[in-house]
């Protein structure tokens, strides 16, 4: 559970109900956090427990809890190539007289800085993604931080590297029967688990800094392969096969995904908020997944 001092109860309104969002909400403090979230399945909306309401994705159901809640974290990727639906549904209610509001936050992506051919990238990088997805997020964030530049909305932009986390990693693809690993000469990813996530998330809803973007990411990034034989080792399997890459065979999402490679530095967030991660490797996450392993879904 995440914890921090506070003498009165907050309000976090989340705008999408996903992975990360679920792992929030559910490691928040209950006496000290009540969380509405918005959903696009309808059959799921409910009160998960005392402290947690599901509501539709739509203008009429966001306006009151816009009202009363003292953080928003919007996570729902933009689904239009050509304009921001988040940010359509949510801009006239963020512009209203809000006493409450202290932060809002927006989950984008490490996959603005595109293709650096495997050099660091922070903040100040040149973003030079050519991919849709990366595209639309680089338009979302700038959009995001227009509101604060022209309105003071209180913006933080958070560019996420992959994540992985219970249910979602390497140990759990191999037990789901993953065989095979792409691998690509000189290749490697940057990743973070979803907890060290949400502990950044509280770190700045403690410390406001609006207008600001950081990564977030671990301090080790590391190549596809290393991370699964690592994971096959926590099994007492061997090794997945290692297929080589052929961007004349893979499939297109493949394709993009080795398309770019970069090492995302994490220094600005934990330097600025003396941040130290659960995590700081996929070793240590793998290990506390499979000592703590799940049913699988």
């Amino acid at each position: 559970m995440i914890t921090e001092h506070t003498d009165m109860k907050k309000h976090l309104l989340i705008i999408g109900w996903g992975y990360t969002a679920k792992y929030l909400a559910k490691a928040l403090d209950a006496s000290q956090w009540t969380v509405t979230a918005t959903t696009r399945q309808i059959n799921s909306v409910e009160s998960l427990n005392d402290t947690i309401t599901l509501i539709p994705y739509q203008l009429d159901a966001i306006e009151q809890p816009i009202q009363r809640c003292t953080h928003c974290l919007i996570t729902a990727p933009c689904l239009s190539h050509d304009h921001d639906t988040v940010l359509e549904l949510c801009r006239e209610l963020l512009l209203q007289p809000l006493p409450s509001l202290q932060w809002v936050g927006y989950l984008s992506s490490t996959s603005v800085y595109g293709d650096h051919q495997g050099n660091w990238v922070n903040e100040q990088s040149e973003l030079l993604t050519h991919e849709s997805r990366g595209l639309q997020r680089i338009r979302a964030e700038q959009h995001w931080l227009d509101l604060f530049n022209q309105r003071q909305v209180p913006i933080h932009i958070f560019r996420l590297a992959g994540i992985y986390g219970p249910q979602r990693n390497a140990i759990d693809n191999i037990r789901r029967g993953k065989q095979a690993c792409v691998v690509k000469p000189h290749q490697v990813f940057s990743r973070i688990h979803v907890e060290d996530i949400a502990r950044a998330l509280v770190c700045s809803f403690d410390q406001p800094t609006p207008g600001t973007v950081y990564n977030l990411a671990d301090d080790s990034p590391s190549s596809p392969e290393s991370v699964y034989d690592f994971a096959c080792s926590l099994l007492n399997r061997p090794p997945l096969t290692h297929r080589v890459f052929n961007s004349q065979l893979e499939s297109e999402m493949v394709n993009s995904f080795y398309s770019s490679c970069r090492r995302v530095s994490n220094a600005t967030f934990k330097q600025q908020f003396n941040f130290q991660l659960r995590y700081p490797s996929y070793k240590e996450g793998l290990k506390a997944l499979h000592i703590n392993a799940q049913p699988l879904d």
